[in-house]
């Protein structure tokens, strides 16, 4: 079945867009990894043209990278040799700051995942576990498989699952085309205090995507009944969403 026009012109636009914030993200991945600071694609920035056959598929709204505390300064300085300007928004918070890059597109220089507190996330360890992935030309550098499905289940859980379809579809994919370890999600969930917000990402997916996720997997990860109870009124565990 042939998209309608309209159809046909959103999914230019979307492309156009994704291509446009993939070269702003080159730029600051070049000058970022030129002066050997670590960093790391997080989210859209890293799964555009890895997860998705087409850019048009996914809609991309900014860019998230991950770089150390201690780098966060050098960070700043070397997006403002490339033209970025820092914005001064409710958007930045203490685990992030936003730029405006040249190109248009805002940039967010993550020093975390997540508000202190919230989780038990070892930073250091988790950016020198990033891979690279090679895709149509380009070098991306990202978080390995099973990082990049705890941090799409920090992000749901930090904005009360109320995030966008992408995300989910995000996590579907992950599943499916780089096939995590899921021994290993398990361990670093629990470790990372993030054993129940896992275990309400992977229903939600089992229930809405029909994701393979093991029986054995959900099992691990289920809270005690009362926590489940607790769950259960704040969130529809057949769709992984706020009530």
């Amino acid at each position: 079945m042939t998209d309608s026009p309209k159809v046909q012109s959103q999914r230019r636009q979307q492309a156009a867009s994704g291509l446009m914030h993939l070269h702003a993200a080159d730029r600051v991945v070049t000058r970022l990894e030129q002066a050997q600071v670590p960093c790391a694609l997080l989210k859209g920035a890293a799964f555009l043209d890895t997860l998705y056959d087409d850019v048009s598929q996914r809609s991309l709204g900014d860019i998230d990278i991950l770089v150390s505390r201690t780098h966060a300064n050098q960070a700043a300085n070397l997006l403002a040799e490339i033209g970025a300007t820092p914005v001064d928004s409710e958007r930045s918070h203490s685990y992030h700051q936003q730029f405006r890059s040249q190109e248009g597109p805002y940039i967010e220089v993550h020093t975390g995942l997540c508000a202190d507190g919230l989780f038990c996330i070892d930073y250091n360890a988790l950016l020198g576990r990033r891979i690279t992935r090679q895709t149509k030309g380009r070098s991306v550098p990202m978080l390995n498989p099973e990082d990049s499905f705890l941090s799409l289940v920090v992000h749901e859980a930090k904005h009360g699952y109320a995030v966008p379809e992408h995300s989910r579809e995000d996590l579907h994919r992950i599943v499916g085309r780089w096939q995590p370890r899921w021994p290993v999600i398990i361990e670093r969930a629990k470790s990372w205090g993030a054993g129940t917000a896992c275990f309400v990402s992977c229903v939600g997916l089992l229930r809405s995507h029909g994701t393979n996720i093991p029986d054995e997997v959900i099992g691990a990860l289920r809270p005690s009944p009362r926590r489940l109870g607790l769950l259960r009124s704040a969130i529809d565990l057949d769709t992984g969403r706020p009530k």
